[in-house]
């Protein structure tokens, strides 16, 4: 480095630079993206709590429901593509979708206290062999007592799926476009050294005893053209 020309020196710490700002852009877009990500998939469960709470409230639904399939009583939570499930007081599954019949997804004890205190919790959860869920913890409450948590959950793969593919395209991008500008910047710090090399080989002729050759003003008035 310490015996480098200028034009690679320059080429170099342009590289650099560029290299941090693609850096610093390609995390801060993957930590915007996220986070987008998961704020829709929050607002989703939201609304299809909502849509539940008001079904289920036109059913009269209370504490001692049977354990049975969501959908056959309440078909239009079948209708949304989230799992549900209703938890009673104590925190015991007393009814959910036919869509999580297969698994087991307990209740969490923060998900618990939250409920007990009025409080809505989000979680995100990845079960053994399983995809990463994301869960809705709602609590249902007549008036000062709780009567069930209902839970909405949904598959995050898709959304993982998503972030993946634009941490791909961010490993692919970065790199050429660094390229590209490296290229460019050989070029561009090349044109910009030109008058000084010109400048050098004309200083050297003369040294040698051409004195015909004469040193030619550059028409920029640069630091160059100053020089």
């Amino acid at each position: 480095m310490k015996n480098a020309s200028i034009r690679v020196r320059l080429t170099l710490w342009y590289g650099l630079a560029l290299a941090l700002i693609l850096s610093l852009f390609a995390v801060s877009l993957y930590l915007v993206m996220s986070r987008a990500l998961r704020e829709q998939v929050d607002a989703s469960l939201e609304e299809a709590a909502a849509v539940a709470i008001r079904t289920l409230g036109e059913h009269r639904f209370g504490p001692f429901l049977i354990f049975e399939d969501l959908s056959q009583d309440f078909p239009e939570i079948a209708l949304l593509d989230k799992f549900f499930q209703i938890f009673g007081p104590a925190g015991q599954v007393t009814i959910q979708s036919a869509n999580i019949q297969s698994r087991e997804i307990p209740l969490s004890q923060t998900a618990f206290r939250a409920a007990l205190e009025g409080e809505v919790t989000f979680e995100s959860v990845q079960f053994e062999k399983g995809v990463p869920i994301r869960l809705l913890s709602f609590p249902v409450r007549q008036g000062d007592q709780l009567v069930n948590i209902l839970r909405v959950g949904t598959s995050l793969q898709s959304t993982d799926r998503m972030l993946h593919r634009l941490l791909i395209g961010l490993y692919i991008a970065s790199p050429v476009a660094l390229l590209v500008s490296l290229v460019g910047g050989w070029f561009l710090a090349g044109r910009a050294l030109r008058p000084v090399h010109v400048l050098t080989q004309t200083a050297q002729r003369i040294a040698a005893g051409d004195l015909t050759q004469r040193i030619q003003t550059p028409p920029s008035n640069d630091e160059i053209g100053q020089l």
